[in-house]
């Protein structure tokens, strides 16, 4: 293959080919490069003089390259703008862990907050934490240009010691979820206007019944309810009567351009599939979410949950069992932040853990973010991976232009996971899955219903795994007649697996690909 000189962003915006295929490639995890880029570029095809392609059909080879960190097209900060709030000599955290820390640090935190942004600093040590009264968290970042940051992954450790988590998170990183300065993508910042033509075709030009009340800079949401109709046209049958339940199409973006004369607004990504005036198309202002917020030079670990039963897949719901007291738990949780980042953050196993665990359910979720990056992070070895969403090590949910690159996940139900409608053009590159469909419960290895790094449900499409490996698990995009009302069936369309690398597996496939049109 021939590889092109790097180039910078600015220099030049390459597409990847889309090749539903199985290649061999090289994990480079821990290189230093500035930008991700497959080794092979392409000219995208709907900048052809050819007409547009059509997202029902034909194969599009879309551009991925605005993932990541302000699109990709700056480096994520490695100096902070702002004051140092250290935890130890100015808050009295207990980097030996014999004392609880999680006051001390949230206070740092929240001064960090107050003065519009800084850095929270965690010299090495240990600082054992805890969800504090009736907070569904350990730590929460709810303000932009925040950044907690570490000596290291391998100097720096934050112990949750509370091993009932139901519901509960040990880093919470959110915009409220509506009113004040942060919204949800389904708010609307004053009126929508209605997208006048289908879109049936990757662009950037919006023809809209009125440009009032828009301006270039304005940050936009495009949204699309599909039902019925829409359910039919991909041969979802089990879809209809369903209420809409399996998704929105929700497109954050950017306004470049308004053109009143013309009745269009330009925005600076291209849309991901075919939005249609048939299920109410329109676009809509919202307000700004945290945005400068990062994750950074640490570790996290969890005391393993005590119980010696209890740990199977349906146990969840069963009130009293160790997976119930576990369930619905993210070691981090992003929700409702742009360009943030998680970088050099992963998981150990906490001494005295005897079932090797590191964490107790989930690694990170991002939910309803947007041009986030998470780099250099290394998770492993959950302690539940059963039904209900359970064992996840990267959920990437209703969130949209993000990259996850240089990681690893490894010992899981599953690794790299895309989930809901709204979770579009996201790039996983040079990561690596190993050893899915395990869970440590009580006994250290046991295995799981499911396995391998997937599209999940609900037609998460327009994705792009590059130069990623599979050790002992496999990728795929295919039809789910899986989980409770809305079952999952089709989870993708225009999603690609390039550059893919496949060791040792149970299965015949590193790639399982059954994408509609």
């Amino acid at each position: 293959m021939k590889q092109l000189p790097p180039r910078r962003r600015s220099q030049v915006r390459p597409t990847l080919l889309c090749v539903l295929a199985t290649m061999f490639a090289v994990l480079c995890v821990g290189a230093a490069e500035p930008f991700w880029g497959s080794e092979l570029y392409w000219k995208p095809l709907f900048e052809t003089p050819t007409a547009p392609p059509s997202f029902y059909d034909d194969k599009i080879l879309q551009d991925f390259s605005y993932a990541g960190y302000r699109r990709g097209e700056v480096p994520v900060p490695t100096e902070s703008p702002g004051a140092v709030y250290d935890v130890v000599a100015s808050y009295g955290a207990d980097p030996t862990g014999a004392d609880d820390s999680t006051l001390a640090i949230q206070a740092a935190i929240n001064a960090a907050s107050t003065a519009g942004g800084g850095t929270v600093w965690l010299p090495p040590g240990t600082y054992r934490l805890s969800p504090q009264g009736a907070n569904n968290h350990c730590l929460r970042i709810a303000a932009s240009g925040v950044r907690l940051r570490g000596a290291g992954p391998d100097q720096t450790f934050l112990l949750n010691s509370d091993w009932q988590m139901r519901d509960k998170h040990i880093l919470l990183v959110e915009g409220p979820s509506s009113g004040g300065l942060n919204s949800s993508w389904t708010s609307r910042l004053g009126s929508a206007a209605a997208i006048t033509t289908d879109l049936l075709s990757p662009t950037t030009t919006i023809p809209v019944a009125s440009t009032a009340g828009f301006s270039a800079g304005d940050f936009v949401v495009l949204r699309a309810d599909p039902g019925d109709e829409w359910a039919l046209e991909h041969n979802e049958p089990d879809w209809v009567g369903e209420d809409k339940s399996f998704g929105l199409f929700l497109y954050p973006r950017q306004l470049v351009a308004v053109d009143p004369a013309n009745h269009t607004l330009t925005i600076d990504i291209p849309i991901r599939y075919a939005l249609k005036t048939r299920d109410g198309a329109e676009v809509y202002r919202v307000r700004a979410p945290l945005s400068e917020v990062g994750l950074e030079g640490f570790s996290i670990g969890n005391v393993q949950h005590p119980g010696t039963s209890g740990w199977g897949e349906s146990d969840y719901q069963t009130p009293g069992t160790s997976s119930y007291e576990v369930f619905n738990h993210d070691a981090i949780r992003f929700r409702l932040v742009r360009d943030g980042w998680i970088r050099e953050v992963s998981s150990y196993q906490p001494p005295g853990n005897t079932t090797g665990c590191h964490i107790l359910n989930n690694g990170i979720r991002l939910i309803f973010c947007h041009r986030v990056t998470v780099s250099r992070c290394h998770w492993q070895r959950s302690q539940y991976g059963g039904g209900g969403g359970s064992g996840y090590l990267y959920r990437i949910q209703n969130s949209a232009e993000c990259l996850i690159a240089h990681s690893s996940a490894e010992f899981s139900r599953h690794g790299f996971v895309f989930s809901s409608m709204a979770a579009s053009g996201t790039v996983i590159h040079a990561c690596l899955d190993k050893t899915t469909g395990k869970q440590t419960g009580h006994t250290g290895n046991q295995n799981t219903s499911g396995r391998g790094s997937d599209h999940h449900m609900h037609f998460s499409h327009s994705n792009l795994h590059d130069l990623c490996v599979a050790d002992d698990s496999y990728y795929e995009a295919r039809y789910r007649p899986f989980g409770s009302a809305t079952r999952h069936n089709l989870t993708s369309a225009h999603s690609v697996y390039w550059n893919t690398e496949g060791r040792p597996s149970s299965r015949a496939y590193v790639v399982h690909s059954q994408q509609s049109r």
